[in-house]
């Protein structure tokens, strides 16, 4: 590699070494460069490998690339005489094949993938667009019917480095040559980009908490977008009655932690575990009005006094500035009164997260709405169960064997970040023909779930194990990528 002022040179060099140990250097040729292939005319080679040298003829063939990206092949011409020379002067005996070699078939170029997809996602990140877009990340590098690039919209450091590496590598590779030709272009981040992309077809990808869309996103999804993905029925059914044309519609779903179903099971984790310990639940999310915290706080204050041997973990590392001051006050006034109550406000990385599951006995999701819930998906890969209302997207994969529900209805939403009027959201620019609806529930509904689970140990490990052995067997990545890749393959044909 030579550094260059504006930019970098990749060069290579033929290496002779002797047959005899310990096979000293003979002789290093002049640098020279492997011939750029015309698909990425803006990048250098980085690497050659897999030689297959041709001695009578005078050539190598040549397995090169960039970074760890699909090689390419060229057969390229030999210094033989300046190579036979060196030898010679050493004294070694002339380089003959040992035996001939027969032609190798390589393809005169490159094959062509069949779908070249673009995903535009936080990549790298904690957030659940994040962790999507990695779980389906690893399925398209997989396939090769599919040619992936990714622009990764994350911001700060990466989550979990070591686990993801060949995921983030590969964000760095394309991220300065996203494809421009695109066949397909997805997007899921926030807030959505519904502009159509110059060439192929476009498609948002939008998991979403309310019980009505804004006009305006209906009006362009309708106008610019060749599908609509959701990760649940629950949300079709939304998108439709809010004008967004059905056919357009499909749902494309969220996959288990391959990582947490690989490991062993939290009850596994917590046999290890020295001296006793109170039984623990946990709340792992944001601090926003629509994950229920109120809720949650009232609850714990109607089921448990310092008496019951329980304990409540609450995990918020992002949220709103206005719900944490709520926590924080309420924390106040509860504490001599209440089990005790563990407010975490750090950062965790993987390794964190897991010691913290490996610490609870149960998962409490006191959300009012979720696009899908995959904090819940993670929480049963690992064998906890999860307390939680009985409404939205997560019903379609928890049920009272796997997990705890409890009664729940619909409310206006009237709350951040819907407007007092529950006609916009986020935005007087994100006005809705319908009300904007979540799910409700009373505290004391979630305080019995709660006293329940505590009384009936044997029960919560009964569905922690069934939790677990449900979402690896039935929602792996693998498996909810099989509608993803069959949406492509339509989309690509059209």
């Amino acid at each position: 590699k030579q550094d260059m002022e504006l930019g970098r040179i990749y060069t290579h060099k033929w290496l002779l070494l002797s047959r005899e140990a310990p096979h000293p250097p003979l002789w290093l040729s002049e640098p020279f460069r492997l011939p750029l292939t015309g698909r990425v005319p803006s990048e250098d080679i980085q690497f050659a490998a897999g030689l297959v040298v041709d001695m009578q003829a005078g050539t190598a063939t040549v397995s090169y690339g960039v970074a760890d990206c699909f090689p390419w092949f060229a057969t390229i011409p030999l210094p033989l005489s300046e190579i036979i020379a060196a030898a010679a002067n050493e004294g070694a005996p002339a380089l003959q094949p040992i035996r001939p070699i027969p032609p190798l078939p390589l393809p005169a170029q490159p094959l062509s993938p069949q779908i070249r997809v673009r995903w535009d996602a936080p990549f790298s990140d904690v957030s659940g667009f994040a962790v999507a877009s990695r779980g389906f990340a690893r399925q398209m590098v997989a396939d090769p019917g599919v040619e992936l690039f990714v622009r990764d919209l994350s911001q700060g450091e990466r989550f979990d480095p070591d686990a993801f590496a060949d995921i983030y590598s590969r964000i760095i590779r394309n991220q300065s040559a996203v494809a421009q030709d695109p066949d397909v272009t997805i997007r899921i981040h926030w807030p959505p980009n519904f502009q159509p992309p110059p060439r192929g077809r476009l498609v948002m990808y939008l998991p979403w908490e309310f019980e009505a869309v804004p006009a305006l996103w209906v009006k362009m999804l309708n106008e610019w977008a060749a599908e609509v993905w959701v990760p649940a029925r629950f949300l079709v059914d939304i998108f439709a009655r809010s004008g967004v044309f059905h056919e357009k519609l499909h749902v494309v779903g969220h996959g288990a932690p391959g990582e947490a179903c690989a490991s062993p099971p939290v009850a596994a984790s917590r046999s290890v575990l020295q001296g006793p310990k109170p039984f623990r639940m946990l709340f792992h999310g944001g601090a926003l009005w629509r994950k229920g915290l109120d809720l949650l706080l009232q609850a714990w204050e109607l089921a448990f006094d310092p008496s019951n041997g329980v304990e409540l973990i609450i995990h918020c590392q992002y949220g709103d500035k206005d719900v944490f001051n709520y926590i924080d006050s309420q924390l106040q006034r509860l504490s001599p009164h209440v089990a005790p109550i563990r407010f975490i406000r750090e950062k965790l990385g993987a390794k964190e997260l897991n010691e913290l599951f490996a610490r609870v006995d149960v998962v409490i999701h006191s959300s009012r709405s979720e696009g899908f819930g995959l904090g819940i998906l993670a929480a049963m890969a690992r064998g906890v169960p999860v307390i939680l209302p009985e409404y939205g997207p997560p019903t379609e994969f928890v049920s009272n064997s796997t997990g705890f529900l409890f009664p729940a209805t619909t409310a206006l939403c009237t709350k951040p970040p819907c407007a007092p009027d529950a006609m916009a959201v986020f935005t007087r620019d994100w006005e809705t023909a319908q009300p904007l609806q979540w799910g409700d529930y009373a505290p004391a509904s979630l305080a019995a779930a709660m006293q329940y689970a505590h009384a009936h140990p044997d029960e919560v490990l009964e569905r922690g194990a069934a939790a677990r052995a449900h979402v690896c067997r039935e929602l792996s990545w693998k498996k909810v990528y099989a509608s993803m890749r069959e949406r492509l393959v339509a989309l690509s044909a059209e």
